[in-house]
């Protein structure tokens, strides 16, 4: 699959690594803006994989495992849209 290869960038049309994600966003959550352990923290999808979004550069952030489990299908990731 290419979600095997990494997560697009969509400016570059390469394929970049979930540490490339964590280095981007400061290791801040995304969700409550607090920063997150390195060793342990989530890739959130903003716009769900179940709604059409894309494993893709502007459609992840870093985010706490516990807040990306403890928020709606439809939450603070599709605000931070608007």
């Amino acid at each position: 699959t290419t979600e095997a290869m990494g997560i697009l960038d969509t400016l570059s049309g390469k394929y970049i690594t979930r540490q490339d994600i964590f280095v981007r966003d400061k290791g801040i959550c995304h969700i409550c803006n607090l920063p997150t352990d390195p060793a342990k923290w989530s890739l959130e999808h903003l716009i769900p994989r179940s709604k059409g979004g894309k494993h893709t550069t502007d459609n992840v952030a870093v985010s706490h495992w516990e807040c990306n489990r403890r928020k709606n299908t439809i939450g603070p990731a599709q605000l931070r849209l608007f």
